[in-house]
Formats: C-alpha cells, structure tokens, sequence
C-alpha cells in the first residue's frame, strides 16, 4: 500500500484514535537461526504484520520486513534519516540530548534530510555517476591483481581473503578517488578497525576516529596548497573556496565517503566469494564467459544485503504503510535484508539463482537516500570476482563452513576472517 499522509489532529481531541499499545510487545528480531539466512522471525512477520511494533531493546518502534512497505518508508521524505530527530531508533527511551549545533554544521551528509542532503548529493553525483565510474575500471583491475600478487607471492596458496583482499580492495579504490593514495588506504583500515569495533571501549573508538579526521584535515590543507587531479582537490576548488563548505565539513563528507564506499563492499565480496566457490562450476562459468559476473554480483547482493539490521528513520509525519499508521516521532527499522527475501517479489528467495530475473533488490536502499557509489561498487565486485576466478584456479575455502566466523554484532553482516587455498 503506497505511503500516505493523515491530516493533523488536536492532541487529545474526543476522534483521535489511540496509539499503538506498546505494553508485551515482542523484542525486534536479530538472532540468526542460520549464517547463511537473516533471522527466521523476519519471514513470519513479513506474512502477518509486515509493518509490526517491536521493541528494540528498550525502545519500541516498527519493523518493516515485506519489500512493497520497505519502499514505501525508504521513497517518503516524511521518514527522516537525521538521527536527532525524535524517536530516531538508538535503543533507548532515554531522554535525547540537545543536538549540539556546531556538531550538526559538520555532521555526515547521510544523515541529513531534503533540502540540505539532495545539495551534497548533487555536488557528488559527477564523480560516481556511471559514465565516470567505468574511468575507474583500470585501476580496480591494477589493485585487484597486485592483491593477487601478493597473495601468491613466495609460492603461497593460502590465505585470510577479508584481511588480504576484500578489506584492502575496495579501500585503496576510493582512497585513489578522493586522492589520498595508498597511504591513506592503510591509515584508514587500520583507525576504522578499531572505531567500527564493537568490543572496543568508546575511548579507544573515539579516539581512533578523532585520528584519521586529523588526516584527513591535513590532506585538506595540502590541497588547498598543491591541488591535485582528484576529487578532495576538486571539491575544494568548487565548493570551499567559493564558500559553499568549510574544510570541517569536506573533511565529513570525505569520511562518509570512505565508510559508505569500504565497510559495506569489503564484506560483501567476502561473503559473495564464500558463496561462489560453494557452488560447482560457478567460478569457471565466471572465468569462460565474460558477462557471468555481472549476474551474479547482482544475486550476491539480494542473497547477502548486508546491512543486516535495517535502516533507521524517524516519521515526521503521521504516515500509513502497509495498512499502519506510523506517528509523528515514532521510529522505523526498515530491514532490506528481509525486503530482499520476500516471496512475492522474488520465486523461491532463499535460493541463491544467478540466472533469476529480475532483480530489483534493496542492497543499495532505495529513494533519495540510494547509495551514491552503486556504480563504483559493483565494478569492485565484478572486476575482483573475475579476476580471482582467471587467477587462481582451484579457489575454495580452507575450513568448513561452520568454523567460520560471521559478523552478527556488527551494523554491516560479513565475516571476520576467511582462509582460503587454491
């Protein structure tokens, strides 16, 4: 059912119906039955309540699990993405603190709503746009084999594939867009392990963050000193020395370039390359033909959708979805990772098809708020799948599947370590 507004009522008038009862409501749903599928809880509730109440640890919000609903919260700009915004999920009913202004001015522009966010966005656009991304092809290719390279060196036919390839790949590529090199790649991987560390101390977190911004704030600075044939040169050309941003706030965007275009990427080539080489014949169909890949990078993604605990909004609106009335200052949890299991938009769901079309899967989100570096990061896939299939013959996991260890107290599904041999 498409997204529509209510007028607005006088609080506490004698027509206004009540609220959602949010007394026994069962917790949200996170466990994995299995590693290989999201929790079973989701399907169920995608046939019965595919817009449901749930508590997320101590705060309830609605969960929305059925593809149809999940587009419909994802397109509506009454759903906010902006973390300050009342009954934005965080997991507690606490008091919200007063949002620091000078915080917000430099804050991420994922987080920002309309009009504010579709400016950044716009400011973007040419430097991923999938014309200019296809400019990028050698250089993937250049990284993707010198990985390769290194992983063979010596005569070597094992290895961690996450902490050799999958973490490095897609890091040194948009490193190279933004213009900070390899160097900064291996700076960034080594402070981001550490602040996206759930096991880490929020000091030690912070701190690690607090670092890698100051890097970033002295590549800024050289830039405005020796500009450069990269995009940090170029926003600084465009949009900071003609007042439309400040260093601060470049320095924000180009880190939310950075965690938006690795984290999510790194994990799933890692978990697309357990699954490719769990099924027979599929890595030489990727080697012999030259357009295998591409299909099955796109179910790699429906299969995988790792941002397994959903994306977060906040209505700011009255807004009924999926025959629900979501409140003004309620939240959302909107799973894509059930989204994209969803019987009716796709035969037999649970099944990993490359050959399956179509596939209008949510892994990249959907709206305004569509990820920017959907074209880059499905060249990433493609061209790593392709050249680890020509490069090393035999490629298969070194352990069984259940000794591995997947991500489940991560926001972004993947594994810790994958050994392989070939």
């Amino acid at each position: 059912m498409a997204a529509s507004a209510r007028p607005p009522r006088e609080s506490g008038s004698p027509d206004e119906p009540p609220g959602p009862d949010d007394s026994g409501l069962p917790a949200y749903p996170s466990a994995r039955q299995c590693p290989f599928h999201p929790p079973a809880e989701y399907g169920r509730l995608r046939e019965t309540q595919p817009v449901a109440r749930v508590r997320f640890q101590e705060q309830p919000l609605w969960l929305v699990t059925s593809h149809e609903a999940a587009k419909a919260v994802l397109r509506d700009p009454r759903f906010s993405t902006d973390p300050a915004r009342e009954g934005f999920p965080t997991g507690s009913t606490a008091p919200r603190p007063a949002p620091d202004p000078e915080r917000r001015r430099a804050r991420s522009f994922l987080t920002m709503d309309e009009p504010e966010h579709g400016r950044y966005r716009r400011m973007l656009i040419p430097a991923f746009g999938a014309r200019r991304t296809e400019d990028f092809r050698p250089r993937i290719e250049a990284v993707a084999d010198d990985l390769i390279d290194r992983l063979t060196a010596g005569g070597r036919n094992r290895a961690d594939f996450v902490a050799e390839f999958a973490l490095p790949l897609p890091s040194r590529v948009i490193c190279s867009v933004l213009g900070i090199g390899d160097e900064g790649a291996a700076v960034f991987q080594e402070k981001s392990a550490v602040a996206m560390d759930p096991a880490r101390t929020p000091d030690e977190r912070l701190g690690a963050a607090a670092e890698f911004t100051s890097y970033l704030a002295d590549v800024i600075a050289d830039r405005h000193r020796s500009p450069g044939d990269d995009l940090l040169s170029r926003l600084v050309a465009e949009q900071v020395d003609t007042g439309q941003l400040d260093d601060e706030q470049l320095g924000a965007t180009a880190m939310a370039l950075l965690i938006a275009a690795s984290e999510t990427t790194s994990h799933t080539l890692a978990l697309g390359l357990l699954t490719v080489t769990g099924r027979s014949g599929l890595l030489a169909r990727i080697r012999e033909e030259p357009t295998a890949a591409g299909p099955v990078v796109e179910e790699v993604l429906r299969m995988w959708t790792v941002p397994h605990r959903g994306l977060y909004r906040a209505a700011v609106e009255d807004v009924e979805v999926g025959g629900r009335t979501i409140r003004a200052g309620e939240g959302v949890v909107v799973s894509v990772a059930a989204a994209d299991r969803d019987p009716a938009v796709f035969d037999d769901p649970d099944t990993f098809d490359p050959d399956r079309t179509p596939r209008p899967h949510l892994a990249f989100g959907h709206g305004a708020h569509r990820c920017l570096g959907e074209p880059l990061a499905r060249l990433e896939l493609t061209v790593a799948l392709r050249r680890l299939a020509e490069r090393l013959p035999g490629l298969r996991p070194a352990v069984p599947a259940d000794e591995l260890s997947f991500r489940e107290d991560h926001f972004i599904y993947g594994l810790d370590r994958l050994p392989l041999i070939w």
